[in-house]
């Protein structure tokens, strides 16, 4: 039985809406533990990293950024797609970037996004929390895996591959880790390992990964990485300095 167009249409963009609703969520669900701790101020020094943070270029060597019709874009700062206020409210973030890139080659897009903000609310929750339990199962634990960079430089980050339950759709791979300003880390208790750090970086991806690839370590969110990372860490601030 031949497929409606407009049916098949939707399932192509089934998994670039998940990938973002999984990093929306994910985000704001620091909410509820953030309501546990005392609320950070936004310093001068906070704010300066993030200001340096936001003037990260659009260029990412090969990739091309994508700007969909139906997001939002920040009003300063026209290149980032909106988290929404009451996002950034609960997270106190004091600035982000929030982008979508494809490799022209191959059509293949990753969703990336890093925020800088007290550690209390930065450090908390996995993508695996907010993903609909009965719409994606998780394939095995997340596990730490090394990425170098453009540059030779190392940084380790947590991975984790979900399988959506429709039949057809593409799998969801996701890409999360923190950093004080330098190499970017797989912490195991990012809440007590960044205690008493002025702020803290998260960085977050997401791609799809085909079912016949799910056990292939290569993906697009790790080839957007090694370019990534480089151009990103230039624009981060080491808050041990």
């Amino acid at each position: 039985m031949k497929m409606p167009a407009d049916t098949k249409t939707l399932k192509r963009f089934l998994p670039i809406v998940a990938i973002t609703l999984a990093t929306t969520l994910t985000l704001a669900s620091g909410f509820i533990q953030g309501q546990l701790d005392e609320r950070f101020g936004r310093s001068e020094e906070m704010l300066a990293a993030a200001s340096a943070l936001q003037a990260l270029p659009i260029p990412c060597g090969v990739w091309e950024f994508q700007t969909p019709e139906e997001d939002r874009h920040v009003e300063a700062y026209p290149n980032e797609r909106d988290l929404g206020e009451r996002v950034v409210d609960i997270l106190q973030c004091a600035g982000y970037i929030n982008r979508r890139y494809q490799d022209p080659s191959s059509g293949e897009t990753v969703d990336v996004t890093v925020l800088i903000g007290p550690p209390p609310e930065t450090s908390v929750h996995k993508p695996s929390i907010c993903l609909p339990s009965r719409a994606y199962k998780p394939l095995g634990d997340a596990r730490p895996v090394v990425i170098e960079d453009s540059q030779g430089v190392e940084h380790k980050v947590w991975c984790q591959t979900f399988r959506p339950a429709e039949i057809g759709q593409a799998s969801l791979r996701m890409y999360w880790g923190w950093s004080t300003g330098n190499r970017w880390d797989a912490s195991e208790s990012p809440r007590t390992e960044f205690m008493g750090e002025p702020y803290l970086y998260k960085i977050q991806l997401g791609c799809s990964v085909a079912r016949s690839a799910e056990n292939e370590e290569d993906d697009s969110c790790r080839r957007f990485m090694r370019e990534f990372m480089t151009q990103v860490g230039h624009h981060m601030t080491d808050s041990k300095d």
